[in-house]
């Protein structure tokens, strides 16, 4: 006859010898091992911490306790106990598991390993409910957890007389049959995070405003230099890792369309260094600034602090080279070559030499320089080559105005106008204000094409035909100024080119 075991049946027995009358917690406990993603770069194999089962319902002879566990190469289970054992008393049966096999169930893609029930011990009165067995630990196959951020182990239990696996089409009695039959063997986590100030903290970013005022481009509005904070962090969001990768090099790259192409040459003499010392520095042990492009520096610190690590990178104007203005991007990398675990926690290398681990963290928008004017940048305008600075049409024509909504009248400073191109092979020319014959942007609407043609000519970069990028700068407010950008054909074809001038419409002045 089969047997149908009610847990409130064995409940009952627990407070007839005067047990606790809740039930345990859980069906299946072990402390789960934090791994980093790091980590298992490096590891051919580690081993969980024990498993413990806790019976929640009433068990004979000949019954069967079934781990899972997923996929069919994951989990080694040759290190499970072979036999685990209770010993009666306190009201509770001694029990006695037994190892009976293991397999791999393909249709559900789980390892299985079934323990059967092979003694009891204790009085008709004592009952399983509350006993815990120790079956031991699992090792786990680190390559095979690729794309994971978790693994667990399942408990279930069969009687006697259903077995395990599942008979097709066959519905098994139920025996200790929860909603908590499952526990977290394995968790894995990215090693590092930006220190929180980071995410938070907008002193911490680039944060300066570029003056177009009084010295144009060449110094902040306040301050000589402006001072920019990393600090890369041991992951904070996880409890502490039991097995990690050991670090030896943290780099943050920050990035920005031309922003760092002030930098120059400290000692353009010397063709085998680039010198920016003075320009360009870190603080902190082992660190310094490694590369300067014209949108790229990299700090670099060589450290193997597990903690979170600062360093600071500090930029200071050279006073001649023109400032840009614009947005910056900041993204660590952490450079690792070996692991370290807890005690609790053995592993094994992969064989042979491994490269390096990088664990690279997202790229975050770091601050920016602006300006205390206006700035409007046209992404293209196309230019014919010319002969002459007096030619005239040369079949492509640029109409470019500059309106000045400004109610105040300019008596002593006139805003001066200052243009910077952009060519298509990359290289930036700036024109001042003087370059362009004395351009200002009094109240009113001002041309620009002509002006600006005439000093590129000069320059040479009228030699030929080319599309260009034109940056227009105005020291005043951007709600005062806008900036009309076209170009037609053969004096017929007018082509609108879009750029991000401020567009306000309102009636009273913004600024007096």
């Amino acid at each position: 006859m089969k047997k149908l075991t009610l847990l409130s049946t064995a409940i009952a027995a627990l407070l007839l010898n005067g047990i606790a009358a809740a039930a345990p917690a859980g069906r299946i406990s072990t402390n789960d091992v934090l791994v980093s993603y790091a980590f298992l770069s490096f590891v051919e194999t580690f081993d969980t911490r024990d498993i413990t089962v806790t019976l929640r319902d009433e068990y004979a002879e000949g019954d069967f306790v079934i781990l899972l566990f997923p996929g069919e190469n994951i989990v080694d289970t040759s290190a499970l106990d072979p036999s685990a054992s209770s010993t009666a008393g306190s009201g509770l049966k001694g029990v006695t598991l037994d190892y009976v096999t293991a397999g791999y169930d393909a249709e559900n893609e789980e390892t299985w390993v079934k323990y059967r029930v092979t003694e009891l011990t204790g009085s008709g009165s004592d009952t399983t409910v509350g006993v815990s067995l120790n079956l031991g630990n699992v090792t786990i196959n680190a390559p095979e957890l690729e794309g994971l951020d978790s693994l667990s182990v399942e408990t279930i239990s069969r009687t006697s007389y259903d077995n395990y696996p599942d008979a097709e089409g066959d519905t098994p009695d139920p025996l200790d049959v929860s909603d908590e039959n499952s526990v977290s063997l394995v968790s894995i986590a990215i090693q590092y995070q930006y220190y929180s100030q980071m995410l938070t903290n907008s002193t911490w970013g680039f944060d300066r405003t570029v003056d177009v005022i009084n010295d144009y481009r060449v110094a902040f509005t306040s301050g000589t230099s402006d001072t920019v904070i990393w600090d890369i962090d041991e992951n904070r969001d996880v409890s502490w890792f039991d097995g990690w990768a050991a670090p030896y090099e943290r780099r943050v790259t920050y990035s920005g369309a031309n922003m760092f192409s002030w930098i120059i040459d400290e000692s353009p003499n010397d063709p085998s260094s680039f010198d920016f010392s003075s320009q360009a520095s870190a603080t902190g042990s082992g660190c310094k600034v490694e590369l300067v492009s014209e949108s790229e520096l990299v700090s670099v610190c060589e450290t193997t602090a597990l903690g979170h690590f600062r360093s600071d990178l500090t930029l200071t104007p050279n006073g001649t080279a023109l400032i840009p203005s614009g947005t910056f991007k900041a993204q660590g990398r952490i450079f690792t070559n070996g692991v370290s675990s807890s005690t609790t926690v053995p592993y094994t290398l992969r064989s042979g030499e491994q490269p390096d681990y990088i664990v690279e963290l997202a790229e975050l928008d770091y601050g920016e320089w602006d300006i205390n004017g206006s700035e409007t940048r046209i992404p293209y305008m196309p230019y014919s080559a010319q002969a002459s600075a007096e030619a005239g049409s040369t079949g492509i024509d640029q109409i470019l105005y500059v309106t000045n909504k400004s109610q105040k009248d300019y008596d002593d400073f006139v805003p001066p106008i200052y243009i910077d191109v952009i060519t298509e092979s990359g290289e930036r020319e700036h024109f001042s204000s003087d370059d362009l014959g004395g351009l200002t942007a009094g109240k009113g609407i001002t041309k620009l094409a002509g002006a600006l043609r005439e000093a590129m000519f000069a320059r040479g970069l009228l030699d030929n035909s080319q599309k260009v990028s034109i940056m227009v700068t105005v020291p005043e407010n951007p709600a005062n100024i806008e900036v009309y950008s076209a170009y037609n054909v053969g004096g017929s074809d007018r082509g609108w080119v879009q750029n991000d001038s401020q567009r306000v419409f309102e009636e009273t002045p913004l600024r007096d």
